[in-house]
């Protein structure tokens, strides 16, 4: 239990009076949105190359003759 001369002392003691108040740090919220861009453009560039890929192969497919 402290007493009122062991606040004049608080530095001694381990526990602070008042906790500071808490950072509120911007940088993780600008790697996220960096991170979830990235992840959006690689989905929409792989679409769009499996698309011209099929392209590419169905108009290089030979043609079929008649088969019976």
């Amino acid at each position: 239990m402290a007493t009122v001369a062991d606040s004049r002392y608080n530095c001694f003691v381990n526990e602070p009076d008042e906790i500071p108040p808490k950072r509120n740090y911007k940088w993780p919220w600008f790697v996220l949105a960096a991170v979830a861009l990235g992840i959006v453009l690689a989905i929409v560039w792989m679409s769009y190359a499996v698309h011209r890929e099929k392209q590419e192969r169905d108009f290089n497919a030979p043609i079929p003759t008649g088969v019976k």
